[in-house]
């Protein structure tokens, strides 16, 4: 768990402040992974999560948030008691500060109910506070406790040459690089360590310089440099148009760029040369159709002369006997 917009660790203290709205079980199961759901067992201890809390929350409207206090199903609200039946979920005490009640808690013996902490600010020092309780069911945001006090995060290791700039807030420090690049670091409740931003761990990469032809990414690590596109940017900044780039950088994603484009010819060339030698091979077969239909014809006209001929000859011949027999 770090510290963000959905929360807030109050610095050199165990109190971090949740408000995302939350059912009192829920709110319970998430302190419990580090903490506990706080409790406001002595006098120092109410006044140190009121001092924290006004440090962020300066409306004058009505703020309220879970704490570890709940009255079992079965017992019954005790109004002449200072907690009125309700104990702490940490240690299941009824030990307390010298609390008070906004609003006194509902009497039930049969109903679950959970108190939640009710705090009005006017913007100043003066707060208005007290306890009311709800249904377990509703929600709130709530206020955890660390097992124990927040130290201080070590100055940050960073191995490259930068210089840190610290902020009003102690969990957080400003990393300014040669490169005028400037990374924002949080230290983390948990583990009491320096976080980038996302929550890296890793800060060995800032401010790291990278080797030519390379910059720093959003992620700290290293990129590729496109040389075409840095080209073009140049030659427009230089107030000159820029012309294809006939020579790309063969980096992989040009490499990746040009098996596409190839792939894409090869997807269109094909199917043409296929067409082409289909309309190629219909062209071989009519003229081969076309050039054995002349010759069967020219064949059947030279059989039509030749029996022309033979008749003419017979005629000749017949017509010469019958002279013979006349004489």
């Amino acid at each position: 768990m770090t510290c963000s917009s959905d929360f807030i660790c109050f610095p050199r203290t165990p109190y971090i402040v949740h408000f995302a709205a939350e059912t009192f079980n829920d709110a319970l199961s998430i302190c419990g992974k580090n903490g506990f759901l706080t409790t406001l067992e002595s006098d120092d201890e109410v006044a140190k999560v009121l001092n924290s809390i006004s440090q962020h929350v300066k409306s004058s409207a009505e703020s309220n948030y879970w704490i570890g206090l709940r009255k079992p199903k079965r017992d019954c609200v005790i109004q002449g008691e200072k907690l009125k039946g309700f104990s702490w979920t940490e240690n299941n005490t009824a030990s307390t500060a010298d609390l008070k009640w906004k609003v006194p808690p509902q009497a039930t013996c049969t109903h679950e109910r959970c108190a939640y902490l009710s705090v009005n600010f006017d913007g100043t020092s003066e707060v208005k506070w007290g306890l009311a309780d709800a249904k377990c069911t509703a929600k709130f945001p709530f206020i955890c406790r660390a097992l124990r006090e927040r130290q201080a995060c070590p100055k940050p290791s960073i191995p490259s040459i930068h210089d840190i700039i610290y902020k009003d807030d102690p969990d957080t420090v400003e990393v300014s690089c040669p490169s005028g690049e400037r990374h924002t670091l949080t230290c983390s409740p948990e583990t009491e360590k320096w976080l980038r931003e996302g929550g890296s761990q890793d800060l060995s990469s800032l401010c790291r310089p990278c080797p030519p032809g390379y910059i720093l990414g959003t992620s700290g690590r290293c990129e590729d440099v496109d040389e075409c596109a840095s080209r073009s940017l140049n030659r427009k900044d230089a107030g000159v148009d820029s012309p294809p780039d006939r020579n790309p950088s063969q980096g992989p994603e040009a490499e990746e760029e040009a098996e596409e484009r190839k792939s894409d010819y090869s997807q269109i060339i094909i199917p043409i040369i296929i067409a082409a030698l289909a309309l190629v091979v219909l062209l071989v077969i009519i003229v081969v159709v076309v050039t054995c239909c002349r010759r069967k014809k020219h064949s059947k006209n030279l059989a039509g002369k030749k029996s022309d001929s033979s008749k003419e000859s017979m005629g000749l011949k017949d017509t010469d006997n019958m002279e013979k027999v006349n004489k």
